[in-house]
């Protein structure tokens, strides 16, 4: 194996994202995670939040990111200690 600047655990997104950050500073990164394949039937990434967009700003990747993904527009209403969520 070939020596790396970096070693990531895990591939979510916050790993990989660490990975992607350290390779745009020139930095050589290994990357290694439990799972042996990624899922590619599932993620666990159902919204992107503000300050998600805030870093895919910085990395010049956010633009894409919310033109790829799908808007959804949300209601909400509080009655009592419960939430009601509609779409």
């Amino acid at each position: 194996m070939a020596d790396v600047d970096g070693l990531v655990v895990g591939a979510g997104p916050t790993g990989l994202t660490l990975a992607g950050e350290l390779l745009r500073f020139g930095l050589s990164v290994r990357v290694i995670d439990r799972a042996v394949t990624p899922p590619l039937d599932q993620s666990r990434a159902l919204v992107i939040h503000a300050r998600t967009l805030e870093l895919f700003d910085q990395i010049g990747i956010a633009d894409k990111a919310q033109a790829l993904g799908t808007h959804v527009k949300v209601r909400t209403a509080a009655l009592s200690t419960w939430s009601v969520w509609s779409c």
